[in-house]
């Protein structure tokens, strides 16, 4: 299990697993609920917010849908926001929140199904408490993806800019996905890898990706790399700043559904 020395291992609770269940080596959903009792052991509050049964191959799983605050619940003036990250896979999510949150590019490539990460950030003179969720943008989780949904005040959604086919599902996939569950969370548009511009044959230009901005309607749309570190905390910045502009419009303020 990834640990990137940023989570607190105060606490003790933990999310109940099926009776008799171990997951396999290998086995995504397994290591999915790992984490997700890793995650809880190192919040102060947890709350479980739905019991789901998802259908993921052969086999069923009852996962807890949780509401987890990384930290101590502060009583100050530090506000909670929940950035969800989105996007086909391989398009660099986790190499991105890893970037941002431990300062490291990781060099080998894990299919994610949960995980999530912690981190306070100021903007424009107001202090907040992150937690950043990373999904899978693999098909065969698509009825397992959304339980991270609901509560997310910004979706960082991200294609590669050597991928077209990600750029392109950006459109038909994506942004119908996050509407349909979070039709009132913001959305900030990521073009990820931009350090490979140079090197790609026929890459997705900047143009392009502000063209797609205004015509799915995100908040905002930025070019980054996770691996030269450029442009990384203005990501978080924006989505910050996307997320908050979206809850002055939206009170009361915006809710998920799970269909």
């Amino acid at each position: 299990m990834r640990n990137y020395g940023m989570r607190n291992k105060s606490s003790e609770q933990n999310i109940s697993q099926p009776a008799g269940f171990e997951p396999a080596r290998g086995d995504p959903i397994g290591l999915a609920v790992q984490r997700l009792n890793h995650s809880a052991k190192a919040a102060s509050f947890i709350r479980i917010l739905n019991l789901s049964l998802v259908k993921c191959g052969s086999k069923t799983f009852e996962i807890a849908l949780v509401l987890i605050m990384s930290g101590r619940q502060d009583t100050e003036s530090r506000r909670p926001l929940k950035i969800t990250v989105v996007g086909d896979g391989t398009v660099g999510k986790t190499c991105l929140l890893i970037s941002y949150t431990a300062n490291s590019f990781p060099t080998e490539h894990e299919p994610t199904v949960f995980d999530n990460y912690a981190k306070t950030l100021t903007v424009d003179g107001a202090e907040f408490s992150l937690t950043l969720w990373d999904t899978a943008g693999q098909e065969e989780y698509e009825k397992l993806r959304p339980l991270s949904y609901p509560k997310t005040d910004c979706f960082i959604l991200c294609y590669a800019v050597d991928n077209r086919s990600s750029f392109a599902n950006i459109e038909s996939k994506w942004i119908g996905e996050l509407r349909q569950h979070c039709p009132l969370a913001a959305v900030l548009l990521v073009g990820t890898k931009a350090d490979l511009i140079a090197q790609g044959s026929n890459p997705v230009t900047e143009q392009e990706g502000k063209k797609l901005k205004s015509k799915i309607k995100a908040k905002g749309f930025l070019h980054c790399s996770a691996k030269t570190g450029d442009n990384i905390d203005n990501v978080f910045i924006e989505s910050v700043r996307a997320a908050m502009n979206m809850k002055d419009k939206s009170k009361p303020s915006r809710c998920c559904s799970m269909l």
